[in-house]
């Protein structure tokens, strides 16, 4: 509990935000299809807020090996250090975005031979 001296109770004021979470994973071998260039297409993960709503945080993104489950991923062996600023980048302040796992976004090359994966958690507001 706060105290401040000479404010007037009467004048306090409350506001309600409605909040949503959304979480999504996607691994590189997960088949997207377009029909022009079958053999170069890369997987896309996909995120979209509730109408009227955007995206306003995330809490968690991993491109890498990521582990865990919505509300309880933890980053694994191999992290691209830049998997938040990148979502950050593509999705934040819109309603929906998509998220390309391509070496334009991450470093692709981290970790050969291993198959990666890329998990988000984000706030809509």
């Amino acid at each position: 509990m706060f105290e401040e001296k000479g404010g007037d109770p009467t004048q306090i004021r409350f506001s309600r935000r409605k909040l949503s979470g959304l979480c999504a994973h996607i691994s590189e071998d997960h088949p997207s299809f377009v029909t022009n260039d079958l053999h170069k297409n890369k997987a896309d993960l996909e995120l979209k807020c509730p109408m009227n709503m955007h995206i306003s945080a995330f809490k968690f993104a991993s491109y890498g090996t990521p582990t865990g489950a919505c509300q309880s991923y933890a980053i694994g062996d191999c992290h691209d250090p830049y998997s938040t600023s990148v979502v950050e980048k593509l999705c934040l302040n819109k309603n929906e975005c998509k998220v390309g796992l391509t070496e334009k976004n991450f470093r692709t090359e981290i970790c050969p031979g291993v198959m990666k994966k890329l998990a988000v958690e984000a706030m809509c507001s």
